[in-house]
């Protein structure tokens, strides 16, 4: 089964960890002193690479928020896929999730108790 909150965690740690560079660089390429006519130069060059990394980031950003919105759509047809295939499956092909799932079908707070449709068997 996949860890969707483990698979989305690390792009965002990579994300973070960029765009803490990314400042870091920043503040770098303003605390520049050299010789005033190439440090202005080196300055501009760098500020150049940095608007254009941030530019990039700014891109990725929003692709992968756009995968997350995808994969949050996706997530309910998944799920129904494995409970598809769980139908007509061994008892060896329940994971404890489902185990739990049925465990609560079961008693007094089931779906069925709450569409009020549970009868307490004698």
């Amino acid at each position: 089964m996949i860890d969707w909150r483990a698979a989305l965690r690390r792009p965002r740690e990579v994300y973070a960890r960029t765009r803490h560079q990314l400042h870091q660089a920043r503040e770098v390429a303003r605390g520049l002193s050299l010789d005033v006519a190439a440090s202005t130069e080196v300055r501009q060059a760098t500020l150049r690479a940095l608007a254009e990394i941030d530019a990039r980031l700014d891109v990725a950003e929003a692709a992968f928020a756009d995968r997350i919105a995808d994969v949050l759509v996706e997530r309910p047809s998944l799920a129904d896929t494995f409970v598809r295939r769980l139908v007509g499956g061994s008892v060896d092909d329940l994971t404890n999730g489902v185990a739990e799932l049925l465990t609560f079908e079961h008693g007094a707070n089931s779906f069925q108790s709450q569409a009020g449709l549970w009868v307490n068997s004698p």
